[in-house]
């Protein structure tokens, strides 16, 4: 029982700090949480657990948890990296992605496709995950799968600040094209596209505005 309301906490506090409902730095009060999502402390505190193995939630001893608040030059660092794994894991999956993977992948696209129908970012940043997830899973590289889930979560939230779901899409139809003729030169290229420098330099500039607008305010 403890277990299912500990999931049933964790994606909903997940998806609060996902929308934005929770923003960096804020202190997650257990007594509001716990009324809210109607679990008591058990399950709530293995939510929060959770979401600081996920890199989403900072805990700190005699202070309480608080959504993780990362700096300018951390956030530039992980996108770097982000740069460098992710079209090595494509290329890597397009050699050793199986059939059942490729449709769980189509799946997913699919998936998207609703969520671009109905212009709901939030549930296309959900399936955002799950795509570039499956992809690294299919690598077969557990130390790129395992670097890039630790952040994924984090970035891909400043990704829909970077472009419109939309264009999102179609990157994401031309990187599974790819993963299913099985080219990894192509699937490799199609990732880099979709992780292209100019993408650098946007969230560079949101940073910026992010900071004016936290020194106004």
């Amino acid at each position: 029982m403890y277990q299912g309301l500990a999931a049933k906490a964790y994606d909903r506090i997940r998806q609060m700090i996902i929308s934005g409902e929770l923003k960096p730095g804020q202190k997650l009060i257990q007594e509001n949480l716990a009324a809210e999502l109607g679990v008591s402390r058990t399950p709530l505190l293995q939510a929060i657990s959770r979401l600081s193995k996920d890199n989403l939630v900072v805990c700190i001893p005699r202070r309480g948890a608080y959504v993780r608040t990362l700096d300018e030059k951390t956030i530039i660092d992980v996108f770097d990296v982000r740069c460098a794994l992710e079209p090595m894991g494509a290329a890597l999956a397009a050699s050793n992605i199986t059939d059942k993977e490729l449709e769980e992948l189509r799946k997913v696209i699919s998936e998207m496709e609703e969520a671009v129908s109905s212009n709901d970012s939030n549930a296309y940043i959900e399936l955002d995950l799950a795509f570039h997830a499956k992809i690294m899973k299919s690598s077969r590289n557990q130390y790129i799968y395992d670097i890039i889930k630790g952040f994924s979560t984090t970035m891909l939230t400043r990704d829909m600040l970077l472009k419109s779901i939309e264009e999102s899409l179609w990157e994401h139809k031309t990187i599974f094209n790819s993963l299913s003729r099985r080219e990894a030169i192509a699937a490799k290229t199609a990732m880099e596209y979709h992780l292209n420098d100019n993408s650098r330099v946007k969230l560079r500039e949101l940073l910026k505005s992010e900071a004016k607008v936290s020194i106004e305010g």
